[in-house]
């Protein structure tokens, strides 16, 4: 054996341990890295395979969601969200996994980090001292003090560190190894600090565990809304009035599409970044949001959606060669913004989908926009911009029973308890049995199957009266919506009582007035035309839409079913659209071999590709 002190084998002249005794530890300690992530990623599985955890992860999930998605991206979300479930919330079941990994076989150095990990941390510290490799950080509701790395982190005083963390010394004396990302706070003048140790002081918890175990998730709310506030800060400080009306315009757009919180969000920062850095000039702010607009549909931020320039200068009342001025300009600063964007997604979707019989936040402001607008006889668009500009911080004041009643009902599907849900419900339905969504409440609040089934075809006749089939597009109508709403909810409720026939029908119908489908109802048809043994419909389906979905894993699954249930359960094929739909979303796997129960369809959805939410509705429809 080679002493380290022995001359190297490799003929450099030198002594070993310091030649190739580096290169050899070098690669030990990559070995322990390696070791040490695959202990985290057969935690994640384990924890987040159990059928009990899922759903409670599922829970926690959704409340961030309504809390946060606002002004982050879901995936962000998601991540933030499984840390704090797994090492956090789940602390002890961590502890035991640990125990159960060091009586294993492992690595002497790999076991003695793990021996560290025992207590993950919840670090909420400032920077204190800086220095050429690592700087310190101070936590602010204890008495630790870390050391992390300045390699790939721009660090500066002032700044707090908010995160999960685990020990780990291999390097230096109380250092960190991160299972996610640390988020970084700027905090100049120590408001935000303050703020925190205000929560924990109101909190009442003995322990910054305790504490962060309770509020993480209003932690994570008052840094996004301090991001929000100093980015409309930056807006109102530095751009001029015509700027502002740039994004205003903008955000209008997207707003009035569905475009998702996300999506409004990075158009807000594009625009604000464009106009401070390029400084274009320009007299129809409608130009300006136009090019933007186009610029986002082009580099996919938009999402599936296709636009001809035609149809984008028609929305914002522009010519299509004023939009084209613009664009070489906006091509710089959007290829940076769009690709920093897709480094943070891993690049994978920005945005993600929804189902639900619900409708989306978004429609009630288009709804009471239209409310506003229907009796005005605008002479020009710039005649409607400058009423909806002079009007939109308006409160708006439903007139009539109609109005009324369907304001209540938007107020009955936003409630978050089910108390409020229904004294608003029957409210609204007081106020005019003729309403659709009204008599739709009803429908769904009853626990009498026949007295449901009642509802939901009086509300689909009722809102067959009032549909109007003039616009190239019905759903685009916001007054159509209630109506199509329907449709699809009996059709999910047929789907759910086993009366697949009369659902696939149903979807079918809303597919034949809304053909882009924005409901979600090709893969419930699908289904529903598969479980009723129809497979020849579902196969046209399958292809009609195969050119938009082919990527998306419930038409993988769907496909993979109708092949089943033609009877190929064993062919090559079968197997091969099996393994490209566990591919996509794995999570499905354990499902159909545990033959898990199935839940009701949401009444309100966002959904990432490859989520537990999503196999939570492949499951459904399987």
């Amino acid at each position: 054996m080679i002493g380290r002190n022995d001359p190297c084998l490799c003929g450099s002249g030198k002594k070993y341990k310091k030649c190739c005794a580096l290169k050899n530890e070098l690669s030990n300690d990559q070995l322990v890295d390696e070791e040490l992530e695959r202990v985290l990623i057969g935690y994640y599985d384990s924890a987040l395979g159990n059928y009990a955890d899922a759903m409670e992860l599922e829970r926690i999930d959704r409340e961030w969601k309504s809390k946060l998605s606002k002004y982050m991206l879901l995936e962000e979300i998601e991540a933030f969200v499984a840390e704090y479930f797994v090492f956090v919330l789940r602390r002890e079941q961590w502890n035991r996994y640990l125990l159960k990994t060091l009586n294993g076989p492992i690595r002497s150095a790999t076991r003695a980090v793990l021996e560290l990990w025992k207590n993950p941390i919840v670090l909420f510290g400032k920077t204190t001292m800086i220095y050429e490799d690592y700087f310190l950080v101070e936590e602010v509701l204890g008495h630790g003090m870390y050391t992390i790395d300045t390699e790939d982190i721009q660090v500066e005083e002032n700044l707090l560190a908010f995160g999960v963390i685990l020990p780990d010394s291999r390097q230096r004396e109380n250092g960190l190894y991160f299972p996610g990302e640390l988020i970084f706070i700027e905090d100049r003048d120590g408001a935000f600090v303050q703020q925190i140790e205000s929560m924990a002081e109101t909190s009442g918890q003995v322990s910054s565990y305790e504490f962060f175990k309770k509020h993480m998730i209003d932690i994570y709310k008052a840094i996004v809304e301090r991001d929000v506030a100093s980015v409309d800060d930056l807006a109102q400080s530095e751009l001029t009035l015509q700027q502002k009306e740039v994004v205003t315009i903008l955000v209008e757009q997207l707003e009035e599409l569905d475009s998702p919180p996300q999506v409004v969000e990075v158009g807000q920062m594009i625009t604000i970044g464009y106009l401070l850095t390029k400084k274009p000039t320009f007299r129809k702010p409608e130009v300006i949001a136009a090019a933007i607009f186009k610029a986002m549909h082009d580099f996919g931020i938009l999402g599936p959606y296709e636009y001809a320039q035609t149809e984008i200068a028609e929305l914002f009342g522009v010519s299509v060669s004023s939009i084209m001025k613009h664009m070489d300009m906006l091509e710089e600063i959007l290829t940076e913004i769009a690709e920093s964007v897709m480094e943070d997604m891993d690049a994978g979707p920005l945005i993600s989908y929804s189902i639900g019989t619900n409708p989306r936040i978004t429609e009630r402001v288009n709804w009471e926009t239209y409310c506003k607008t229907a009796d005005i006889d605008f002479e020009s668009f710039e005649e409607f911009q400058a009423y909806m500009n002079a009007t939109m911080n308006d409160r708006f004041i439903p007139k009539g029973k109609k109005q009324k009643a369907q304001a209540t009902a938007y107020d009955a599907y936003e409630a978050q308890d089910d108390g409020a849900k229904m004294r608003l419900a029957k409210l609204a339905y007081a106020t005019d049995p003729k309403n659709v969504d009204a008599v739709l409440l009803q429908a769904e609040l009853t626990d009498l199957e026949k007295e449901a089934e009642e509802f939901y075809r009086t509300a689909i006749r009722l809102g067959e009266g009032q549909y109007d089939d003039e616009p190239e597009i019905p759903w685009g109508l916001v007054t159509n919506r209630p109506y199509m709403r329907a449709v699809f909810a009996y059709g999910i409720w047929l789907f759910e009582a086993g009366r697949h026939g009369e659902a696939a029908k149903l979807f079918q119908q809303l597919l034949r007035m809304n053909p882009d489908d924005h409901q979600g109802a090709r893969y419930p048809a699908i289904a529903s035309f598969i479980h009723d043994g129809n497979y020849a419909s579902a196969s046209a389906l399958l292809e009609q839409y195969e050119e938009r979905s082919f990527y998306e894993a419930p038409y993988l699954y769907l496909k993979w079913l109708l092949e089943m249930e033609r009877g190929n359960r064993t062919t090559q094929k079968s197997l091969k659209l099996l393994a490209e739909a566990i591919e996509v979303n794995p999570f499905i796997e354990s499902m159909i071999e545990e033959e898990l129960p199935k839940l009701p369809f949401a009444k309100q959805m966002d959904i990432l590709p490859g989520s537990i939410e999503e196999a939570l509705y492949i499951w459904f429809l399987l």
